[in-house]
């Protein structure tokens, strides 16, 4: 049996910024639009962003962490994230920011908002 890819991917490309990702994870797992994905793309923090992702992870099989093996740069980073997306939508999410609970409910039917495109 073959999964169904979610609606909505969200990239999250990150560095060594655990003390403010957790908030950025909840927000995007709190959505009130539940067929959506998350995909961290850790570019070989050095601080505890494994862990706290990897325990994410653990709990909700919408997250798919991904680590690099070395640090890649801002932009591999980036392209990690968008290259892994299965959805029919994608959108960004910062490390150190963080969604209202309807974000991408509001902005996926008709793809209107800034910052949900298709891919």
């Amino acid at each position: 049996m073959v999964a169904r890819s979610p609606r909505v991917t969200i990239g999250l490309p990150t560095y060594n910024r655990a003390p403010m990702l957790e908030r950025a994870v909840t927000s995007a797992l709190s959505q009130d639009f539940g067929d959506l994905e998350l995909i961290i793309s850790d570019n070989a923090s050095t601080d505890p962003t494994r862990e706290l992702c990897e325990s994410f992870a653990a709990r909700d099989s919408r997250v798919r962490y991904l680590r690099q093996p070395r640090n890649r740069g801002l932009h591999e980073n980036f392209k990690a994230a968008l290259t892994a997306a299965r959805g029919e939508l994608f959108m960004w999410l910062c490390d150190d920011d963080w969604l209202d609970p309807s974000y991408v409910r509001k902005c996926a039917p008709g793809c209107r908002c800034l910052g949900i495109f298709r891919i």
